[in-house]
């Protein structure tokens, strides 16, 4: 998904065009000044004013900014010394086992969040009817199984579900076996009335319906407002991070990459797209039937299928990539005119960009870039079909700000750089979200800064993360790069600053140890090596050590984990004793107005320091190790 300050930046740094203020995308904005005496006033042309009102917005913020700090540092310590001194209303939070027992049963035969490793799914063959005049949904999915140690149980994910009907084969043998649902861990559980081993072939069919929702999550809806002020649904799929299992019952971890075989039936009038191309069509009584190429493989939450009402496209083919591949822009019929062209290039290019850097083709014919009314997030990079807020697509080149195209590029290739970053490569488990977050977010100012040079996004690179995630990451709140999380609840909360802005500025320290060259043959190399499977840190910090050499007494390992498994940054002071020699009083983590309060916090890091002196115009590199304390 696009880093979550994208939003942000757009909402609230885009100023409307002094020229008009057409819809930007689907958002309509009108700005009016006022006067002291309160009566709204003609738009301000003169330039000291405006920046007289810059400087005295930016001293109101800042102002609004620290006193913020400050009451939150009073209520939190507040807050703290009551829990420590007053626990007569304290009620201890059940445990999860005891909740499972409560809400499932105590005889509901797993009773953990994660998946067992005993199976591996090998194939889906799904077929959905979303209904968008009932808004509901009816399925069917036939799950190819890998035995890996033996069971008498399988157990997947599947959420405000029901389950119709199922019928469970190992080779050509049909067994029996028993459903029991858990909705606390969102799981199904099939329990067989015998073992199965590893030389066993298996193989589940379930039929099922569900909703389609109206949370923006799973298979959802999407509605479009129309000028004429009628309005049209489609039905549209987020499944990042556990929303799979809303739409269809399946093994919605990210280690469980499989193939998909997709069929949608669909209303005659409305268009059925997903992550492969279209390669067949038939008629069902009063409906069609959409059949899509099997995928490669990927992971459940990667998944992504949607039919529109009233959506049109335009298209686009590549010329500098191994295979030329289709770009296809998909908006609403009244949202993509003279607003598809900008978005539409940059994806083209984008594309042609990364498989150029990564020296790794684009392995799919086609990829849809869907422009959306209804969206959560800035985007997401479901393989094939990336789905976008409509101001992150379409850019409407009357009235919007040079800003919102900016944006628009970013968000672009943040999601292209995740078709090679999370795609071809996938973390293991969502721990490591910022292998696939950090660097599309570190990525997408290269790949802009190369398509658009004179707007020198590199630059803002620094700023934009380095900065972002220092002003989160100097409160005791704050999480580590790589951070151990188990319950899906949790797994929403570490889309933040930390996993984007910081896992960006780390790679970008890292870039410039290594060198530009030898870091990209890095990346390369990886991304080969791990192609359609599944990657940890240690496997990149593996391969970066291969083409880097820091110094004698740090390993980039080292210096990696310390960087992205303690939570926060250095404070480091020194004082120069003479012209040659400085000393070193203390490193310590460094937390932001809270000092006092958190006095042991003793996290160290090995800290490269790159500097030129006088005597010569080569950056030379020097290294304030973690228990050194002079130099």
């Amino acid at each position: 998904m696009s880093t979550p300050s994208t939003t942000a930046r757009l909402l609230f740094e885009e100023e409307p065009s002094a020229q008009n203020d057409k819809d930007l995308g689907n958002w309509t904005v009108k700005t009016v000044n006022v006067r002291s005496n309160g009566r709204p006033s003609p738009r301000m042309k003169d330039n000291s004013e405006r920046r007289h009102n810059i400087w005295l917005y930016f001293v109101v913020a800042l102002v609004m900014l620290l006193l913020g700090i400050l009451i939150g540092h009073f209520v939190l310590g507040q807050f703290e010394a009551k829990c420590e001194n007053d626990d007569r209303d304290y009620v201890p939070t059940p445990s999860l086992l005891e909740q499972v027992n409560q809400d499932c049963g105590s005889d509901f035969p797993w009773k953990q969040i994660r998946l067992p490793n005993d199976l591996m799914p090998l194939s889906y063959k799904l077929k959905i009817h979303p209904n968008l005049t009932t808004l509901t949904l009816k399925g069917h999915v036939d799950i190819h199984i890998q035995i890996l140690e033996r069971t008498d149980i399988i157990v997947m994910h599947a959420l405000k579900l029901n389950l119709t009907n199922f019928h469970l084969w190992v080779g050509p043998q049909l067994v029996a076996a028993k459903n029991k649902t858990c909705n606390r861990l969102a799981l199904w559980v099939f329990q067989l009335d015998q073992d199965v081993t590893p030389t066993d072939r298996l193989r589940i069919s379930i039929d099922f319906t569900g909703h389609i929702h109206k949370d923006l999550s799973g298979l959802y809806v999407n509605t479009h407002h129309n000028n004429d002020k009628t309005q049209t649904l489609s039905a549209i799929t987020q499944f990042e991070p556990t929303q799979a299992r809303k739409a269809f019952p399946c093994f919605d971890e990210p280690k469980f990459k499989v193939t998909f075989e997709l069929s949608i039936v669909r209303d005659p009038d409305h268009l059925a797209i997903a992550n492969m191309n279209q390669v067949g069509q038939e008629k069902e009584d009063e409906y069609v039937v959409d059949k899509f190429a099997e995928s490669v493989k990927m992971s459940t939450y990667l998944l992504a299928f949607a039919v529109l009402d009233d959506f049109r496209k335009v298209r686009r083919m590549t010329k500098n990539t191994k295979n030329p591949i289709e770009v296809n822009l998909y908006a609403s019929r009244e949202s993509i005119k003279d607003q598809a062209e900008f978005g539409l290039e940059t994806g083209v290019r984008a594309l042609e960009f990364f498989e150029d850097f990564f020296d790794l083709p684009f392995p799919l014919q086609k990829t849809d870039m869907v422009a959306l009314d209804d969206f959560a997030e800035g985007a997401m990079e479901n393989w094939g079909l990336i789905t976008f807020r409509d101001a992150a697509l379409l850019y409407n080149q009357n009235g919007s700000t040079e800003r919102t195209k900016e944006h628009i590029a970013l968000v672009v290739c943040h999601e292209m750089a995740h078709q090679w970053f999370g795609n071809y490569v996938t973390m293991q488990w969502w721990n490591d979200l910022w292998l696939n977050e950090g660097f599309a977010n570190f990525m997408e100012y290269l790949c802009v800064d190369h398509l658009y040079p004179s707007w020198k996004m590199i630059d803002v690179l620094f700023a934009e993360n380095f900065i972002q995630s220092m002003q989160l990451d100097g409160f005791h709140s704050s999480h580590a790069i790589s951070t151990p999380v188990e319950d899906p609840a949790q797994i929403g909360s570490i889309f933040d600053a930390i996993s984007y802005q910081k896992g960006a500025a780390i790679i970008r320290m890292l870039r410039g140890l290594a060198g530009n060259g030898a870091f990209q043959k890095a990346l390369q190399n990886y991304l080969k090596k791990f192609a359609y499977a599944n990657a940890q840190s240690s496997d990149l910090w593996e391969i970066l050590q291969q083409h880097m050499k820091l110094s004698v007494d740090v390993s980039v390992t080292e210096m990696a984990e310390a960087w992205t498994t303690q939570v926060g940054y250095p404070m480091v002071s020194v004082s120069l004793t003479n012209r040659s020699t400085f000393t070193i009083h203390n490193q310590r983590k460094f937390i932001f107005l809270e000092e006092a309060r958190y006095p042991n916090e003793t996290q160290q890091w090995p800290i490269p320091i790159q500097y030129q002196t006088d005597r010569s115009k080569e950056l030379e590199l020097a290294w304030l190790e973690a228990d050194q304390q002079e130099g």
